[in-house]
């Protein structure tokens, strides 16, 4: 969008971007530009690739910051296959922190994208579905709600399971001094808890 419209209108388009495994392709998928995507496929990478932790089912929406400062990498996380290997598909926008007010209306957005990725079965119809895909986000909004985790573990880079939505009760932080088998425990009794990790 021209940035003198948005000056007027208050608004801006998130490009959604996407990393991971699904079922129909034997590799990575990868639609990401932007420098917090390429920290997220780093991170990623490692997390369920070198150390093989494994997502819970479910799609669950969550936050990645990589330093206390930084923008926010708002998404979507799900356990996933290329048919062979284990690995998680993630579908996911960049956020400036000024936004972070909109994560239930963003994360709404992703699961209904999301959902429209179910009958694919080439790789060139995921890219034409999903190219050019854009979330708008009201950066002027003044609603009050705010996205509170309840944790003082501030440690960076930080990754932040949301399955409730704004409900920080049930917040999920991993950073580098969290006890990572505890966090994967919290996160699967979640899953036991609930069902099914998409809730905003």
């Amino acid at each position: 969008m021209n940035k003198i419209l948005q000056f007027f209108t208050g608004k801006s388009e998130l490009p959604v971007e996407a990393f991971g495994k699904l079922p129909f392709y034997q590799d990575y998928i990868t639609l990401a530009s932007s420098p917090e995507a390429m920290t997220w496929k780093t991170w990623l990478l490692q997390f369920a690739g070198r150390e093989k932790h494994r997502v819970p089912s479910g799609k669950w929406p969550f936050l990645f910051q990589n330093a206390q400062k930084s923008k926010f990498l708002i998404g979507i996380i799900e356990d996933s296959t290329d048919g062979i290997r284990e690995f998680p598909f993630s579908l996911f926008c960049v956020l400036p922190q000024k936004g972070i007010h909109s994560a239930p209306d963003i994360w709404q957005a992703l699961t209904a994208i999301r959902s429209n990725l179910d009958d694919l079965v080439t790789i060139d119809t995921f890219y034409q579905r999903l190219r050019g895909k854009q979330i708008p986000l009201s950066v002027k909004d003044k609603t009050q709600r705010k996205f509170i985790v309840a944790d003082t573990n501030l440690y960076w880079p930080r990754l932040t399971v949301c399955p409730i939505g704004l409900h920080s009760q049930q917040h999920l932080s991993l950073t580098p001094r969290t006890e990572i088998d505890l966090f994967m425990r919290q996160w699967y009794d979640l899953f036991h808890a609930m069902g099914d990790g998409i809730d905003t």
